[in-house]
């Protein structure tokens, strides 16, 4: 052996023992020598083989501890029933409408003669009572008196019959006591007197021998308010008005939408809104159904009375608001109600009661219920204003 070989040669400590050479070969790129990165390969298949036993350790543990109840697709296809109450409480939609003013009944009041104006006695507006004077036709007197009144001659004393029986009961009527006798007498004729002098015309000296029928006419029953009359001086013909009587106000009109029929009755407060104020009323009548020229014109004509009509203008339009019923009654959750054939109805527990789940767990068992129909008679706040067979406190089925 050269002495460069035995130079390059690792020394061996002296002593002895059992050493292991090792060739000092250059260290690899990453610092360390390459005998380090060889593992013994008995290690590496004790770690594979331990960590496939705990694999199959779990698997098998997951079989041996299956759940014994539904499976998670049952679970997620399953319908868990929910329930609610019936109730007793307010369900109200409230009422929004446009309607229009009606004029009212007007009654015309027409003289049994012909001829001029001569003095106008009342104005628009003012309340015509029995024993009024309505105007001065030709210089003779017009009485409005309660009918009826069949009338077709002069009077005179002895006169007797049906017109002079309702003559007599029609001046009592007006404050002017007669006595019912159906002939004419002089007391009846004093009645007459004092009737002309009350308006201050003149009664002839002797005092009056005749009734002209011309004098009377009848009045319409009920209120009565002047809304027109004849102008001073204007030349009245045969059937033409003197007088134009209002026998019931103003009122207003709307149409009311099917859906809505339950929120009303008659009775039920309204506010009416115009352009020259607001005045409260009430519903006076509601009309049968009218299923108009289409379906959205259908609904029910509500006629309202109003409290101020000076508010009121015939043909003018207006705004009807109101809070609708305002009584409580039987509801529901909108939710439970259900509809087969054109029928409402809703499912009520049975009173037997049965539990929601079986021995089984099966989750899709369900208590027993039967068919309640009902009638639907306003909505809203999440409810149903319902008549039906039901109490208050019975569980019905909502999901």
């Amino acid at each position: 052996m050269t002495s460069e070989t035995a130079s390059n040669r690792p020394e061996v400590p002296d002593g002895g023992g059992d050493y292991e050479l090792v060739d000092a070969s250059p260290r690899d790129s990453r610092g360390r020598g390459a005998h380090r990165s060889r593992r013994r390969p008995w290690v590496t298949a004790l770690v594979s083989l331990a960590s496939v036993a705990s694999v199959l350790a779990a698997f098998g543990l997951g079989i041996a501890y299956q759940s014994r109840g539904p499976s998670s697709v049952d679970q997620m296809n399953a319908v868990v029933p929910v329930w609610a109450s019936v109730e007793q409480r307010l369900v109200t939609e409230g009422i929004e409408a446009a309607g229009t003013v009606q004029e009212g009944t007007t009654v015309e009041i027409k003289p049994l003669r012909g001829g001029i104006l001569t003095r106008q006695t009342i104005a628009p507006g003012q309340e015509v009572s029995a024993g009024d004077l309505l105007g001065m036709v030709n210089g003779e007197p017009v009485y409005g008196l309660d009918g009826p009144l069949p009338l077709y001659r002069d009077l005179a004393v002895d006169d007797s019959g049906d017109d002079v029986l309702a003559l007599q009961r029609s001046l009592t009527q007006a404050g002017y006591r007669v006595a019912p006798t159906g002939t004419v007498t002089r007391s009846m004729l004093a009645a007459v007197e004092n009737l002309y002098r009350s308006d201050r015309l003149r009664v002839p000296e002797g005092g009056i021998s005749s009734i002209p029928h011309e004098t009377f006419v009848s009045l319409p029953g009920g209120t009565r308010t002047v809304v027109a009359v004849a102008d001073v001086a204007s030349e009245i013909g045969p059937g033409e008005p003197l007088v134009t009587l209002r026998t019931a106000p103003p009122h207003v009109s709307f149409r009311l939408p099917a859906e809505l029929r339950g929120q009303i009755a008659e009775g039920t407060a309204v506010e009416v809104h115009t352009s020259l104020g607001q005045s409260s009323g009430s519903v006076r009548s509601i009309g049968p159904f009218d299923p108009g020229q289409d379906a959205a014109g259908g609904g029910y004509d509500v006629e309202v009375s109003v409290a101020d009509a000076h508010v009121l203008v015939p043909g003018q339009s207006v705004s009807i608001h109101g809070a609708g019923d305002r009584r409580e009654t039987l509801a529901v959750p909108l939710t439970a109600l259900r509809q087969e054939s054109g029928k409402t109805f809703v499912e009520v527990e049975d009173a037997a009661g049965a539990s929601t789940t079986d021995s089984t767990g099966d989750l899709s068992s369900e208590a027993p219920t039967r068919r309640v129909d009902v009638q639907v008679l306003r909505r809203g706040q999440g409810y149903a204003a319902v008549v039906g067979n039901l109490t208050v406190g019975q569980r019905i089925r909502v999901q």
